[in-house]
């Protein structure tokens, strides 16, 4: 698996000199920003975490944590949501006191499913509560503030963001239509203030679809969009583009960034996939049936260049390395990411480790989640070295 995944990535050079990148501005106003990662110095994180925990500590007892997802508050406090309680915890690690908004029920301040995870301008907490269709507001205390509710179906999905004050939403693009086939799908990126009716920027290649005689599903390896907000703005890209663009309102995005494609052989990844697939399975699990079934998927014949886009402290985003995600359930595997200012710029590469998912990255330090070969989680802040 890890030779698949070298293929894909490509070579990536321990040390690089400074950034270089070559920015046209053409006739619309679009800044062009185009650029090589392996130019990038690397940067490490520090040898052991600032601080690393899996559990709370509760009136009710020890609470371990599972389905987190971490982002800064003020000073040294942060917020947690819980998708396996549909809690908000608000507290500071370093003391260990912890409270808590929201919890699973129909109540105002509750929650049926936690599909995003946000910080507000003003330090409010918001959650995309997607089975009720609404914005969950709660204060830094974990009570509510109020709640907005939404009903456009392009409003729902993990790339989502109030870090603006404005809403940005981009949806998963709805279901593959008739026909048999592969079929991708686009959905809307869209801007909303909250009390009229969303503002459509543009439309943005999404979910990849399978359809056959038995079913739905999607293919192996199949590219998705990714978002992620910015103070006056969102940040979005095509998984199956080296490419990310920057929009603040329509027409015509604000920044485009580009670098180099890699190619790769979607066969032997597919391949590759599909033994790891088989080899997790519990040993009364692999039967021909179950292997034949997951034979007759089809490798997409797009080529990742990325997974994920997650904000940083700037306004800019960080690219992370492709992995195959699905259907094989494994930790995210060690990769460098790419760093990027507020205006497109590539700062650096950093190296993050094994089974770490970043959920923000700070002035000198990244915040994130980090999942061992068991499925446990343990919320880390690691320091950045220089």
């Amino acid at each position: 698996m890890s030779a698949a995944l070298a293929a894909c990535g490509g070579d990536t050079p321990a040390g690089g000199g400074a950034a270089s990148a070559t920015v046209v501005r053409d006739s619309a106003g679009i800044t062009v920003v185009e650029f090589d990662p392996a130019t990038l110095p690397v940067r490490s994180l520090a040898p052991e975490p600032t601080w690393s925990f899996e559990s709370l500590a509760t009136d009710a007892g020890e609470h371990v944590l599972s389905g987190v997802i971490p982002l800064p508050l003020e000073e040294d406090r942060i917020a947690i949501a819980e998708r396996s309680t549909l809690r908000v915890w608000v507290g500071t690690p370093e003391d260990g006191d912890w409270t808590w908004g929201g919890g699973r029920g129909d109540g105002p301040s509750e929650l049926q499913r936690i599909t995003d995870f946000e910080i507000g301008p003003d330090g409010s907490m918001w959650v995309q509560d997607v089975a009720r269709r609404r914005l969950v507001r709660f204060a830094g205390d974990g009570i509510l503030i109020d709640a907005t509710p939404y009903e456009d179906r392009g409003m729902q999905g993990p790339n989502w963001s109030i870090r603006s004050g404005t809403h940005y939403f981009l949806g998963s693009g709805g279901g593959p239509g008739d026909g048999v086939g592969v079929f991708r799908v686009s959905a809307p990126l869209l801007r909303w203030s909250g009390d009229e009716d969303p503002d459509t920027l543009a439309l943005v290649p999404s979910v990849e679809w399978y359809v056959f005689d038995g079913g739905v599903g999607g293919t192996l390896l199949a590219p998705y969009a990714y978002g992620a907000g910015a103070p006056d703005g969102h940040w979005v890209g095509d998984s199956a583009r080296p490419e990310v663009r920057f929009w603040v309102d329509g027409p015509s995005p604000r920044t485009v960034v580009r670098w180099p494609f890699v190619d790769a052989d979607m066969e032997r990844l597919g391949d590759s996939v599909k033994t790891a697939t088989i080899d997790a399975l519990p040993p009364a699990e692999r039967i021909p049936e179950a292997e034949a079934i997951l034979a007759a998927f089809p490798v997409s014949e797009s080529v990742p260049q990325f997974t994920d886009l997650v904000a940083r402290f700037d306004g800019g985003v960080a690219i992370g390395p492709w992995w195959p995600r699905a259907p094989a359930p494994a930790p995210r595997p060690p990769g460098e990411w790419t760093l990027l200012d507020a205006g497109g710029q590539p700062e650096a590469r950093i190296s993050l480790p094994r089974g770490f998912q970043p959920t923000w990255f700070g002035d000198g330090w990244v915040l994130g989640v980090r999942t061992d070969e068991l499925g446990r989680e343990r919320v880390e802040r690691w320091a950045v070295a220089r």
